[in-house]
C-alpha cells in the first residue's frame, strides 16, 4: 500500500474515533485530547492530499488524479495544496490552463505561507516560498530572495533545497558564484539521498 493511502487512512480512522466517542458524556480531559487528536489527524489528511497528489503527478503519471488531489488540500486550506493547485492551473496538469486561477492560487499559497512561516520555520515550507519567487509564482521574481529561503531550508536538512542551493552557487543565481559552496551543498543533498544531487557529483 502506498504510504500516502496508509497515512491518510489511519487519519481517517483517527477522525472516526473521535466523532463517535464524541458522542458519549466524557471526561473534560478525554474531550481536550479528542479535540487535540482530532486537529492533528485532520492536519495529516490535509498534507497527504497534497503528497498524493504529487505522486499521481510524477511517478504514476495520472495527471487528472493529481488535480483532484491538489484541489482537495487546497480546498482544506493547506498552503502547499494550494502552490501545487496554482501549478496544475499554469500548466494544464489535469485540467484547462488558466493563468488567472493559477495566479490566485499561487497568491494565496505565498500569504499563508508567509504567515505559518512567522509561526514555525520549517523547512519544507522554505522550499516552497524558496520556489515562489525563483519561479515568480503569485509574487514578482526574486531570485535572490529565492537563493534565501533556499539556503535557510537547506541548513535546517532539507535535500531538495541542499540542490537548489548547491544549483545557485554553482551558476550565480541569486548569489555570488562559488564551486566550493556548490560542492559543499551537493554533497550534503547526496548523503541523504537526492537523486538530482548524486547524479551532478557524478558528472
Amino acid at each position: 500500500m502506498n504510504k500516502y493511502v496508509l497515512f491518510s487512512l489511519i487519519a481517517t480512522c483517527l477522525l472516526s474515533s473521535c466523532a463517535t466517542n464524541t458522542t458519549d458524556k466524557g471526561s473534560d480531559l478525554h474531550n481536550s485530547s479528542c479535540d487535540s487528536l482530532q486537529m492533528s489527524a485532520e492536519q495529516m489528511v490535509n498534507d497527504t492530499l497534497w503528497q498524493l497528489g504529487s505522486h499521481c503527478e510524477f511517478s504514476l503519471k495520472d495527471s487528472a488524479s493529481a488535480y483532484l488531489y491538489y484541489k482537495q488540500s487546497a480546498d482544506m486550506g493547506n498552503a502547499i495544496g494550494y502552490y501545487m493547485l496554482g501549478h496544475a492551473l499554469q500548466h494544464g496538469i489535469g485540467v484547462e490552463e488558466n493563468a488567472q486561477l493559477s495566479d490566485e492560487a499561487y497568491r494565496k499559497s505565498v500569504a499563508m505561507l508567509n504567515l505559518l512561516l512567522d509561526q514555525n520555520d520549517e523547512k519544507g515550507l522554505l522550499n516552497f516560498l524558496g520556489s515562489a519567487y525563483y519561479w515568480g509564482d503569485g509574487v514578482p521574481q526574486d531570485r535572490t530572495k529565492a537563493a534565501q529561503l533556499y539556503l535557510r531550508s537547506a541548513e535546517l536538512g532539507n535535500p531538495e533545497t541542499q540542490y537548489k542551493i548547491a544549483t545557485c552557487y554553482e551558476q550565480g543565481i541569486g548569489v555570488d558564484q562559488d564551486i566550493n559552496k556548490a560542492m559543499y551543498w551537493y554533497q550534503e543533498s547526496a548523503k541523504q539521498g537526492w537523486p538530482d544531487a548524486e547524479k551532478r557529483l557524478n558528472q
